[in-house]
């Protein structure tokens, strides 16, 4: 935007304002507001979205620069007060990018259980595409115990880590761990790991938590 303010809307320079407080992080995708009266949008941050694939449990309105007709319904998502185009043409004009498919949390899980007494810990692995959501689901199938009689004997939390982190480099991935293997009376808990591709990883900017 040139330096003559004079010849830009206020519309065009609050969106440049947005731009700038922004910075690209965020992602939007437009929720089903087939019964409601305003459509309404999610609104995600990039890192959180492709280590997650869910929106954030939380208020954001404090966050994110977002146009004057959008207001915080609930956590991350916000009304829109006009047409579902106009939003989304106001949205990426602030600088978000919008998720035309959304790959959501349950689609993107794999959870491996071996079929063990109580007390074994299960494994979430949240895949990033669908393309690595199935490679993964092959790898976890032929790779990994799955009944009792086969696992070994020193099996253990370490294990587990280690063959992902193997499978992961093996196949250009990153593995980001978002909830580490604890112990619950003196029982092992399951791990959440996150599976995406080095490079979008190493693209991610840093989450607004960390």
């Amino acid at each position: 935007m040139g330096s003559d303010l004079s010849q830009h809307s206020e519309e065009e320079l609050l969106a440049e304002l947005g731009r700038m407080k922004n910075q690209d992080n965020w992602y939007f995708f437009l929720g089903d507001a087939e019964d409601r009266k305003k459509p309404d949008f999610s609104i995600v941050h990039k890192r959180y979205w492709h280590l997650h694939h869910a929106i954030d449990d939380g208020h954001i309105g404090n966050l994110v620069a977002v146009p004057e007709d959008f207001s915080e319904a609930m956590e991350s998502t916000f009304e829109y007060d006009g047409k579902p185009e106009n939003g989304e043409r106001l949205l990426r004009a602030y600088g978000f990018s919008k998720i035309e498919n959304p790959f959501m949390w349950g689609d993107a899980l794999i959870v491996y259980v071996p079929i063990k007494c109580v007390g074994w810990p299960r494994l979430s692995l949240t895949c990033d595409t669908p393309e690595i959501k199935a490679q993964t689901q092959d790898w976890v199938k032929n790779s990994l115990p799955t009944r009792s009689n086969n696992l070994p004997s020193d099996w253990s939390q370490p294990n587990y880590m280690a063959k992902v982190e193997e499978y992961a480099r093996r196949n250009g991935l990153a593995a980001i761990v978002t909830s580490d293997f604890g112990v619950y009376k003196e029982r092992w808990e399951g791990a959440s790991i996150s599976l995406l591709s080095q490079q979008v990883a190493n693209s991610l900017p840093k989450h607004y938590r960390e």
